[in-house]
């Protein structure tokens, strides 16, 4: 065997193997992750970090999940216990409660592998004195009132001016806003250089002002990190100018900048951005004359600056090599730093010194030039990864070499001997696809490319799958996860979203420091919403670090839509849609469709036309549910136009089409516009929603069309079959546009029947009314509600269901003075029906709220409820305490009556027949006319206690003084009899006597005066 032929072997079999991986099983891979994926969480549960924090009103606890999560609260003994609805272990490494007053300890209450529980111990576990929210994938809880008092105050700033003449600076957000982006002033290409000083070369010595670093005393301030990160591997380069923080990439496609992060993050200003011929520069003012340290770490396509006051650096920078040339004493010399792993050399110009830097991007953070020199040719500035060189002169050499960076002119450099230098000079032919030209114009700040990662569309996928994984096993993580994340943007760009974050997932295990990054993220996101996972979609496209970007609210605005919140969508669609329509087919056809509904959702046509006119040019490429979505939209913006025959004729056609989902949702349309237009009955309404409600099932179309015919068996007044087919419609899409939309018909429609409909039975209403009674409003609409219709219940005389109603509404509802008036009336109805305990417990409670009331009404009010609470004292066998009651009174007929009543439940004919003497003078008779039946029962009764008590010679004198007016009345037969002289009287009359007792009830006439009076 030939030596080094066995481990050639080994490399190849190896290589052969990776391959045959990554080109034969690319799927089966991207399967296996998903699986594991999905099956993770079975094995090991997300942890929820927990963090407390004491502000100056409030003290707040903060669990942040890695994704959207719901919950509940409830107080108990301890304190609160916090129920989610996901399964999770509790990470309490970041919690300090030394300084929480609030709280005095946290722990996870819940079993391994159940949903995770935590228990708050507390003393605040009342409602009113917390509160609870979500923002994004975080539950925070507030404790109110329990904060430091104070606002916390800021970061001091160390400066060698007054404080109070020193101009605020802006926070340095994660993304800069809009404005940094786009009209950051460009930089001009080529800045004159300023001519090299005339210096005598006996002055210049062997370092010529070398190593001229400058140490000034600078403030204190916290560590802070700046967050580099592409989806495609960038050169670097980071140093300093004087206060100036400088970072240039060495590409010019950049999209996203760079991200500070850290605990004094206010006192830095935003990013400034500037364009340059090879790549993309970013500046970023650091406070004045602040003692920074500067290190850089990552490379490829994750990079970190990190800033702080002591020195963190173990790396060691690239050393200056002095390198001369015999034959001069002055010049010849050459400056070399072996700074490898190097990109290119990018021209930067200064916008503030009017300079140009050359400046030596590279691949890894281990390699640069470190601290700053200063020479008579050029100056070299502190740098922390790369290399930025000062030129003093035209005639300045910057070369890359294999072995680092050398600096030089053509007659060689001042620093100590003159000679020849060679130049070498390294050209690049690498072709970069981010020097695209073909932008669409747009004022929108973009973060896609689809055009340029198409890469030939499906007919070339497999094709270029094999060609980047061909080359994976000779690279290291950076370049793995580099392809495999231009995999993944091939996949985006061709809606095979699924495929795509199989592939960033495989690239972040990768290089874990990818996750979180904007690209990365955006990327993720958008491969969720193709894919159909909408909610963990809008989570990753509503983190704050993607905010700033508008072409994202397209796929923001489709996620919602998806989500049925329409309103949501609405408020998110962006008003230019020039970057959307020049979109790839494969992703218009999908976003298109659906942004154009949200547009026709808000009674955009314009817009909604403008987006569907793009995809009917490239209709023959559509697939068959793409067309039919066009054609339903299309009859909706004619229906909005007016024009309602073409949206018929569009809409009649998908009806008899193949397209299931088109079919039911066009059959929908047509209905209810036909129905508006009078062109079909509500029964042939009824008939054709019928027979679509079985036509497509499970989502928010569904809940659609049975609310449609909830509110066509409304309107036929088939109340309970309406309520019950929209209660239906909603539990379909609970917290959707369309949900919401079903409960508030549900709760007006409810409330107007109950309280507006004259037409509905007493039976039918309270029939509703309890099988419904969740649509019960709050607070005094529903408390109106609820009377109305106990008085429809009074009416129809279903006492018992009134009282029923009344009575939870003093018990658990009402106070003050509604509380007092509802007692009161509750009171009158137990009464009605027979249940004087139960009266006398509502009239006590409507006392003790009248004896306050000191008014005239407050007044009418307690006499009221004396007179009741005196007929009830009757009903239970106290009729002595009832009559001294009534002695308190006045005489009037609402107390005659109630006395005679009492008397003659009691037996008590004497007083009896005195208070009905009474009520009889308060009807003033007029003899020589005739009298009503009222009149007329008032004396037979008269007559019947004068009778029963023995009084011959009253009776005999009533017999004598009203028995002309009672002969004309329909009383005349039993007057004769009750009035007859004891001689003449037979058994039957005594029988006839007790007949008329035990049918009268004198009372019930004042309890129904007072019904109607209290009722109205």
């Amino acid at each position: 065997m030939i030596a080094g032929e066995q481990p050639n072997r080994r490399l190849a079999l190896f290589r052969h193997a990776w391959q045959f991986l990554y080109m034969k099983r690319l799927f089966l891979f991207a399967f296996l992750f998903v699986f594991l994926h999905g099956i993770y969480p079975a094995m090991a549960q997300d942890a929820v970090l927990v963090r407390a924090g004491v502000h100056k009103d409030y003290t707040r606890l903060v669990f942040d999940w890695e994704k959207a999560v719901t919950y509940s609260i409830a107080a108990n003994d301890s304190g609160l216990a916090l129920s989610f609805n996901d399964k999770a272990v509790l990470s309490t490494d970041a919690l300090d409660l030394s300084n929480v007053a609030a709280v005095s300890s946290i722990s996870a209450t819940s079993a391994a592998g159940a949903n995770l529980v935590v228990q708050i111990n507390t003393a605040i576990n009342k409602s009113g004195t917390y509160r609870h929210f979500k923002i994004g994938d975080r539950v925070v809880l507030d404790f109110l009132g329990q904060g430091s008092g104070v606002e916390p105050a800021p970061a001091p700033v160390a400066t060698s001016e007054p404080v109070q003449e020193k101009p605020p600076i802006k926070k340095a957000e994660a993304v800069p806003e809009k404005k940094t982006e786009k009209t950051a002033k460009a930089v001009p290409e080529k800045i004159e250089a300023h001519p090299a000083p005339e210096v005598d070369a006996e002055t210049l010595d062997i370092a010529a002002r070398v190593e001229n670093v400058i140490m000034d005393q600078a403030p204190e301030i916290q560590p802070h990190v700046i967050t580099i990160s592409q989806t495609a591997a960038v050169g670097l380069a980071v140093f300093r100018r004087g206060d100036d923080l400088w970072m240039v990439l060495d590409r010019v496609d950049v999209t996203v900048p760079p991200e500070l992060e850290g605990p004094q993050a206010k006192i830095f200003p935003d990013f400034e951005r500037f364009s340059l011929k090879k790549g993309t520069a970013y500046r970023l003012k650091l406070p004045k004359d602040a003692k920074l340290r500067v290190k850089g770490e990552g490379g490829g396509l994750v990079w970190r600056v990190i800033l702080s006051p002591s020195e963190t650096d173990e790396t060691k920078p690239a050393l200056l090599e002095r390198r001369y040339e015999s034959g001069s004493i002055v010049r010849g010399g050459t400056a070399f730093w072996p700074v490898q792993m190097t990109t290119r050399i990018l021209e930067l110009p200064d916008p503030d010194i009017g300079d140009v830097l050359q400046v030596v991007a590279v691949k890894q953070a281990s390699q640069y030039s470190g601290k700053p020199y200063e020479f008579v040719d050029f100056g070299v500035l502190d740098s922390s990864i790369g290399m930025a060189i000062e030129p003093k002169t035209d005639a300045l050499e910057i070369k890359l070499v294999q072995s680092g960076v050398e600096v030089t002119r053509p007659d060689g450099l001042a620093i100590s001997r003159g000679g020849d230098v060679q130049r070498r000079q390294m050209r690049e032919s690498v072709k970069e696809s981010g020097d695209a030209d073909g932008a669409a114009e747009s004022n929108m700040n973009t973060i896609f490319n689809f055009d340029s990662w198409m890469m030939g569309g499906l007919h070339a996928l497999d094709e270029n799958q094999r060609i980047v994984l061909s080359n994976a096993a000779g690279k290291d993580a950076n370049g793995r996860a580099e392809d495999l994340i231009a995999l993944a943007k091939v996949n985006l760009s061709n809606d095979r979203g699924q495929e795509a974050i199989g592939l960033l997932e495989l690239a972040a295990q990768e290089l874990p420091g990818l996750m979180g990054t904007v690209e990365f993220t955006a990327l993720r996101g958008a491969s969720y919403a193709l894919a159909g996972k909408y909610e963990i979609a809008l989570s990753d496209l509503n983190r704050s670090n993607l905010q700033s970007y508008d072409e994202l609210d397209y796929w923001r605005a489709y996620t919602l839509a998806w989500l049925e919140d329409w309103h949501q969508a609405r408020q998110t669609i962006p008003d230019d849609f020039s970057v959307l329509v020049n979109y790839p087919i494969e992703l218009l056809e999908k976003l298109g469709v659906k942004l154009a509904e949200v547009a026709l959702r808000d009674g955009d046509v314009a817009t909604a036309e403008g987006i569907l006119s793009v995809l009917q040019k490239e209709r023959e490429k559509l697939d068959a549910p793409v067309v039919a979505g066009l054609d339903y939209l299309e009859g909706e913006a004619s229906r909005q136009r007016g024009d309602l025959e073409h949206a018929r004729e569009l809409w009649s056609k998908l009806t008899r089409g193949h397209d299931d989902f088109y079919r039911a949702r066009a059959g929908l349309a047509l209905t209810t516009m036909d129905y508006s237009d009078g062109k079909v009955t509500a029964a042939e309404a009824i008939d054709r929603l019928e027979g679509l409600r079985y036509a497509w099932r499970g989502d928010g179309l569904e809940a659609q069309i049975n609310a449609e015919l909830g509110k066509l068996y409304l309107n036929a007044d088939e109340f309970l079959k309406g309520f019950t087919i929209l209660r239906d419609a909603a539990a379909m899409s609970p917290g959707t546009d369309v949900g919401r939309e079903i409960t508030r018909l549900m709760s007006d429609s409810f409330y107007s029947l109950l309280m507006d409909d004259p037409d509905i039975s007493p039976v039918e209403a309270v029939t509703v009314y309890e099988e419904f009674k969740e649509l019960t409003p709050t607070a005094e609409d529903g408390n109106r509600l609820i009377q109305k219709l106990a008085e429809r219940l009074v009416d129809a005389d279903l006492l018992e269901r009134a009282s029923r109603i009344l009575q939870h509404q003093v018990d658990f509802r009402l106070s003050g003075a509604d509380k007092g008036r509802v007692a009161l009336r509750l009171g009158a109805i137990y009464l009605l029906d027979a249940r004087p305990a139960e009266a006398v417990k509502a009239l006590n409670v409507a006392q003790a709220y009248y004896d306050t009331e000191k008014t005239d009404e407050g007044r009418a009010k307690q006499r009221e409820i004396k007179l009741l609470r005196a007929r009830a004292l009757s009903d239970l066998g106290q009729t002595g305490q009832a009559l001294s009651l009534l002695n308190t009174f006045n005489p009037d007929p609402d107390v005659n009556r109630l006395r005679a009543d009492i008397s003659w439940q009691a037996g008590l004919w004497d007083d009896a027949a005195e208070a009905l003497h009474d009520l009889i003078l308060d009807e003033r008779l007029d003899l020589a006319k005739p009298i009503t039946d009222d009149q007329a029962d008032l004396i037979l009764n008269r007559a019947v206690a004068l009778n029963l008590s023995g009084n011959r010679v009253e009776l005999a004198n009533m017999r004598e003084r009203y028995g002309a007016v009672m002969n004309k009345s329909k009383r005349s037969d039993l007057f004769d009899v009750v009035t007859l002289p004891r001689k003449n009287m037979v058994f039957v009359d005594r029988e006839t006597i007790d007949a008329l007792v035990a049918d009268v009830d004198i009372f019930k006439g004042f309890l129904e005066s007072y019904k109607e009076k209290t009722a109205e």
